[in-house]
């Protein structure tokens, strides 16, 4: 009689892998990318967009002759309020570029951001309520929330 081998085991079932994209690339880096992409596009579209809309009320308010001097501040208060928006335009889209390629300085800047948002996003439900409340306090959340995670942190460089 001849002694015939037991059949092989299956291996043990593993953990699946955790969501990558064609890239590597963890799909929470992807979701912070693309939302941090998209606040710094609308940031800075807003800031231009009140760079030029005070020039232009400080150019009719500068066109009447009671307050002709009125017209220099508004359109001085619009270029500083303007590159200040720009300059946080700029962060986000600097995260989104961090985070998109890898980069592990994007990690801090996100989360010094994010938080900074979230403060922002509370004081800013103090006023009531909204749409637009909410969903800027939900955004730097969603950012915390992912940049927390293992897969990012080890794409950013960080310890998990």
């Amino acid at each position: 009689m001849t002694e015939s081998t037991p059949p092989a085991m299956p291996p043990a079932p593993m953990a699946p892998p955790p969501a990558m994209a064609a890239t590597g690339r963890p799909t929470g880096a992807t979701v912070i990318a693309v939302i941090e992409g998209i606040i710094g596009v609308l940031a800075l579209l807003a800031g231009l967009l009140f760079m030029v809309g005070m020039s232009v009320v400080g150019g009719i308010a500068g066109s009447q002759t009671d307050t002709q001097g009125l017209g220099g501040v508004f359109a001085g208060v619009g270029i500083v309020f303007g590159v200040i928006i720009i300059l946080i335009a700029l962060l986000y889209l600097a995260i989104a570029y961090g985070v998109w390629k890898g980069r592990g300085w994007s990690w801090m800047l996100g989360m010094v951001v994010s938080i900074i948002a979230i403060v922002f996003g509370v004081l800013g439900l103090t006023g009531g309520i909204s749409v637009g409340s909410i969903i800027s306090l939900a955004l730097p959340i969603v950012v915390v929330y992912f940049l927390w995670q293992p897969e990012v942190k080890r794409w950013l460089g960080r310890p998990a």
